[in-house]
């Protein structure tokens, strides 16, 4: 999310977005091939920590990482938290003007989001009004999907409302990164 972020930040700083409008096509195509990257980064990040749970920890004498059987659905969530990951880098990235502005809110929102979402702290040790603010963190909503396909041995009907919340995410995301971009292109 935060380079993402950064790189979008710095062409409109460097002028480097101005040129690439002089390009023949859309913005909207330059900018799919850097979120396509982006969410590529994402699967292969996901794809190695799998690979340390299966064949790496266990050298280190803790207990091998079992995915499942499920495939389909853990390839779903994966996608769905990868690209809600990368619209929410976008929208850091045209809602503020400087890295350094990106850096720190996209940093300490994160941070929110993960302590909020369960990651930090169980969520069963948490009192129940915090329950309920967890289930508003997208990366909750990712880590819930995960628990029961690794640790429950779910299946797509026990994640597909996880599932759900991250592409309504990612739309919301989506769009009002686009009416902020226009908003923006109206101001320069």
């Amino acid at each position: 999310m935060l380079p993402l972020a950064g790189s979008i930040i710095n062409e409109r700083s460097e002028g480097l977005f101005i040129r690439m409008r002089t390009f023949p096509g859309s913005y909207l195509s330059v900018l799919s091939g850097k979120l396509f990257i982006y969410f590529m980064v994402a699967l292969v990040q996901f794809a190695l920590v799998l690979v340390v749970g299966k064949y790496i920890l266990p050298l280190l004498g803790l207990p091998v990482l079992d995915i499942g059987t499920h495939f389909f659905s853990l390839i779903v969530l994966t996608i769905n938290l990868a690209l809600a990951a990368v619209v929410y880098g976008l929208l850091v990235g045209t809602l503020f003007s400087t890295p350094q502005q990106s850096a720190v809110f996209g940093g300490i929102s994160i941070l929110i989001m993960s302590a909020l979402g369960g990651i930090w702290v169980p969520l069963n040790i948490m009192p129940h009004f915090m329950q309920t603010v967890s289930s508003l963190s997208p990366l909750n909503w990712a880590l819930m999907g995960y628990y029961e396909l690794f640790i429950k041995g779910g299946d797509w009907f026990a994640i597909q409302f996880q599932v759900i919340k991250l592409v309504v995410f990612f739309i919301v995301a989506l769009a009002v990164s686009y009416r902020l971009f226009k908003l923006k292109m109206r101001l320069y």
